[in-house]
């Protein structure tokens, strides 16, 4: 009968401290989605000063229609994160996941295989600074690193 009330304490406490954990995780979500927002109107901004630029010069018209399009959707990312908070940015992209659960697992797919690429190329340079760094290359030692 003991054991149990330490078993139900326990799992309120886990509880309480998930909850906390959760709030501080969604504080951080709410606090960068609205500086991240700030940064991309700031860059939409410049991405119209770059269209208006564009705009001046009689051959650059198509890249400016480009750029002031690419500047509304970075506008309307911006505006979407600066008054999102935490638990409606969770909220869309689990309803985004439930929507289009094929683009989650491509992007999934597209994120490993370049986390992979990148991991290869960095073992490549290591391999190749303590190849430089030996001053004698023997048989032995390039079998180690041979892939």
């Amino acid at each position: 009968m003991r054991l149990r009330r330490v078993h139900v304490g326990y799992d309120a406490a886990t509880m309480q401290e998930s909850k906390g954990f959760k709030g501080l995780v969604m504080a951080q979500l709410d606090t960068r989605s609205s500086e991240v927002g700030t940064r991309v109107l700031a860059t939409a901004s410049s991405v119209k000063r770059i269209a208006d630029e564009l705009r001046s010069d009689e051959l650059s018209h198509g890249a400016a229609a480009l750029a002031d399009r690419g500047a509304e959707t970075l506008e309307r990312i911006g505006s979407y994160l600066g008054k999102s908070n935490g638990d409606m940015l969770v909220r869309d992209a689990e309803r985004f996941g439930r929507e289009q659960p094929w683009a989650i697992a491509t992007t999934g797919i597209v994120l490993g295989l370049v986390g992979s690429r990148m991991l290869k190329a960095s073992a490549v340079s290591r391999h190749r600074d303590e190849m430089r760094g030996s001053s004698a290359l023997t048989v032995d030692s390039y079998d180690e690193y041979a892939v």
